[in-house]
């Protein structure tokens, strides 16, 4: 097998051992399973995809590429503006998701006192009033336009890529079945992945219930509601 067959299935791996590994079916059996412990499933849960990407990332590394593609004049101003606009979009998310929940800290602490954990609302403020998912979005940004293209780096890239655009999708049919009618008019005012520009198209729904930090089989993007 060449070693761009084996670095395309290391990152098909990681991506559908991330994905499963934050499924409602299996994240209530661990509920189930290990009961109050389970506030530490996310942190845990965050921590593994980190280590297990690991191998993935030292075999790029060390892989011998051939570069396909590079961003030379005068399209080094496109791949430059590209990775701004990601930047700008992970900056824009992170200030109206909630990040307590996504890494899994406010699981812990309201386990620590006894609590039950806070159910999060929907919410379409900031960046979420002109695009649905604006992680995705930087993701597949990165994923085209960051650095020179190699056939080694393009299998991932491509295995990433598909990886998000599922992704978003299994999260669209979660949101449709959590919050119905509300986030079918959302879904109706804001693009999917490309940001709309001009006047906001949609102000905050603020309500809705859920699975902490909004697990989403993917990129998890942290809307509300408790895990």
């Amino acid at each position: 097998m060449s070693p761009v067959a084996e670095i395309a299935i290391l990152a098909a791996l990681w991506c559908a051992a991330h994905s499963v590994l934050i499924t409602p079916r299996v994240t209530a059996y661990a509920r189930r399973r290990f009961g109050a412990l389970f506030a530490w499933y996310r942190l845990l849960y965050n921590l593994f995809s980190l280590v297990s990407l690991l191998p993935l990332l030292l075999c790029l590394r060390h892989a011998e590429a051939h570069t396909l593609f590079t961003w030379a004049q005068p399209w080094i101003l496109v791949s430059w503006f590209a990775i701004a606009a990601a930047v700008y979009l992970l900056a824009a998310g992170a200030r109206v998701h909630d990040n307590a929940h996504f890494f899994g800290f406010s699981q812990i602490a309201a386990q620590r006192h006894g609590r039950e954990d806070a159910v999060q609302p929907f919410h379409t403020r900031g960046i979420l009033a002109r695009v649905r998912h604006p992680y995705y979005s930087a993701g597949m940004l990165l994923m085209i336009f960051a650095g020179d293209i190699t056939d080694v780096n393009l299998a991932v890239r491509i295995v990433f890529l598909v990886y998000l655009i599922v992704g978003a999708m299994l999260e669209e049919k979660k949101l449709l079945a959590e919050f119905g009618d509300v986030y079918v008019r959302y879904r109706g005012k804001v693009p999917m992945f490309v940001p709309k520009v001009g006047r906001r198209g949609t102000g905050d729904e603020g309500r809705g219930t859920g699975d902490g930090g909004r697990g989403r089989g993917t990129g998890d993007e942290g809307r509300g509601s408790r895990e």
